[in-house]
């Protein structure tokens, strides 16, 4: 697990992130199309496609760990609040969506 604490609490970031000790570096990496996240989430993928005939042509991940230490911070501040509410049961529901976009540059949503 890799962690930082340039911009408050130590985050600990997903395992397969290949971010470096740069805080605010997004990176787009592309996901190997013979490993276990390529699998995973173009299975998650066709399955939210129902009937719609795609093709998978790429998948990459945005690695951006600013939003991804301010989503980490919320999901604990909603645990812990949860978990008084629910008294110790599963806290947090984390569901994968997914999104598209056209053939032409990306970098303006990243």
């Amino acid at each position: 697990e890799r962690s930082d604490n340039c911009l408050g609490p130590v985050v600990e970031y997903p395992s397969n992130w290949t971010c470096n000790t740069e805080c605010d570096t997004v990176s787009v990496v592309a996901v190997n199309p013979a490993g276990d996240e390529y699998a995973t989430v173009s299975k998650d993928f066709m399955a939210s496609m129902g009937e719609q005939s795609v093709t998978i042509k790429k998948i990459e991940r945005v690695e951006n760990p600013v939003l991804f230490r301010q989503y980490a911070q919320a999901r604990e501040l909603l645990a812990k609040t949860r978990a008084k509410e629910l008294q110790n049961k599963e806290a947090v529901l984390e569901v994968r969506g997914f999104h598209g976009t056209s053939g032409g540059p990306i970098h303006h949503i990243i």
